[in-house]
């Protein structure tokens, strides 16, 4: 079962070389925030983004619809490492340790012919998601477990 995380999220930067993903919607989450750029170290920006919002008082329910119109807006293009892994077929459960997804959308490029047909189980800190009793009879849709949560105290700003 692979393993994703950040790191394989690589995008187009306006300066024509590639920045993570997760460090580009840290810049556009602080904007929006009006908190100050992220200035730590690569793969870290969002984290300290989203902490430095609840130390200050914000709600953890207004990171994510602003984290998704953000995803909306940017639009990325799947990266081709995550299509590489989609297409080994014996692959069928995987896990991402990111919020987007990109990961099922590169199954089901590569898979299904774009139709969305990839299960996707998301983390939530408020419940639980967990593989149905029926799995192994699923046959032959894969599925993403989904989720990440800042490296910070949840309880902050609630």
């Amino acid at each position: 079962m692979p393993i994703i995380g950040a790191e394989l999220l690589t995008i187009p930067d306006d300066a024509g070389g590639e920045v993570l993903l997760q460090d580009k919607l840290a810049r556009g989450l602080a904007d929006r925030l009006g908190l100050p750029a992220p200035d730590g170290a690569a793969g870290d920006a969002l984290n300290q983004v989203v902490c430095r919002h609840l130390e200050r008082g914000g709600r953890r329910e207004e990171i994510y619809p602003r984290i998704r119109n953000l995803l909306k807006e940017l639009a990325p293009p799947v990266p081709e490492p995550l299509r590489q892994l989609a297409r080994i077929r014996h692959f069928r459960l995987f896990v991402s340790t990111t919020f987007d997804s990109l990961l099922a959308q590169a199954i089901d490029e590569e898979r299904h012919g774009a139709k969305a047909k990839t299960t996707s189980l998301v983390f939530a800190p408020t419940h639980e998601a967990d593989l149905p009793t029926d799995y192994d009879r699923e046959g032959d849709i894969p599925t993403v477990f989904v989720g990440w949560a800042p490296d910070c105290d949840w309880r902050v700003g609630v």
